[in-house]
This record gives C-alpha cells, structure tokens and sequence, in this order.
C-alpha cells in the first residue's frame, strides 16, 4: 500500500510496521499488517469461492473470545456477513480450555504469529522466556524485513515489528515499574481532576 510520510511527504510503500522516514526522520505505523497478510487474503478468497458456488453471500466464522470482543468487526464487504460464535457461547480463552480438555482434544497452541507488530511488551517478554524458539524466529524475520525492503523497496524508510523502532534483539521489554518508574499514585486515578 501507497503512504506518504505525514511530516514531509516523502511517498513510501508500506506493508504496515513501523517505518521511518530517512528524509525527515519521522516515524509512524505499526499497523496493516493483519489487513495485508490476513484480512484481504481471506476476502478475496471468500469472493472468489462465492462467485464459484454462485451464492450471494457468505457467513464467515471468527473464533474469538470474549475476552477479545473488541477484535469484533463487521465484514468489509456486503457479500460478506461475520459471526462469532464462540463470542455468542459467552465463552473466554479459559472456558474454551476447559471444554477442549473435557472433550479428550489437545491443547491448541495460541495463533497469534510470533512476529505481530500488535504484541506488547509483555508478549515479547513471554516469547523470549518461555519460547525462546519462536521469538529467535520473530528476531530473524524482523531483520529479514528490513533487509528485503531495502533492497527491493529502496524507499530508505526502515520497518520494525516493535514501537520502539529498534531491532527485536535490542529491545528491553520489561516494564517501566521494572525499568524503575515509581508508581505515585498506586493506580488510584479516579478521573476527577482532569488531568
């Protein structure tokens, strides 16, 4: 996709990430990825197998969580209708567990991709420790990206999957707690002096 750096104009093609401007040193993004790699594929492919099977609509279903009600969109395209199934059982990631397990199947593993610009530090953080595997493999295609638009794209901007906007292997994911930010006010904002 065309965008254009907001500071100075400067056009550049992006897949989403976040990219920064070599004319003005601007940064912006960290996002599209998932309409990319993910949303049109899957529409153009819902289309395509409508105007196939010769129907007029599709109902596509989408198994996410209550716990990611906020991921609920309505489909782009009005040949295209979204359900979400797992949402209508009132069901968060802990209940689809526990049916799964009293169903005799596996655990499935979680779906995010390891390399998802979208993952907080937090996520990192997890990916690092506990599967060490695949966060080398988000470190090697975060440099891969780089590296392929540099020599395809020749824009000079540059992409990272992290806001940071330094490569994953250079980024310190703890919190701003554990980085040594006091926490004044123990959370205790209630809203009230508008600030």
């Amino acid at each position: 996709m065309q965008r254009e750096c907001p500071n100075c104009g400067r056009s550049f093609r992006s897949h989403g990430g976040t990219v920064t401007c070599h004319r003005c040193g601007h940064t912006w993004g960290n996002a599209g990825k998932a309409g990319y790699f993910k949303i049109e594929p899957l529409k153009k492919e819902t289309l395509r197998l409508i105007k196939e099977h010769g129907v007029s609509t599709a109902v596509q279903w989408i198994g996410i969580t209550t716990d990611e009600a906020h991921r609920m969109k309505q489909a782009r395209h009005p040949k295209i209708i979204h359900r979400w199934p797992v949402i209508e059982l009132g069901m968060n990631r802990q209940a689809c567990l526990r049916w799964m397990e009293a169903h005799g199947y596996p655990r499935p593993p979680r779906s995010a991709c390891v390399f998802c610009p979208f993952h907080g530090d937090a996520e990192w953080r997890r990916l690092k420790t506990e599967e060490p595997a695949a966060f080398a493999e988000a470190v090697r295609v975060d440099a891969a990206y780089r590296e392929a638009r540099r020599i395809t794209q020749r824009t000079g901007g540059q992409c990272f999957v992290h806001r940071s906007l330094k490569p994953l292997d250079q980024v310190d994911f703890r919190s701003d707690t554990e980085k040594g930010q006091l926490e004044l006010f123990g959370n205790e904002c209630e809203g009230m002096c508008g600030v």
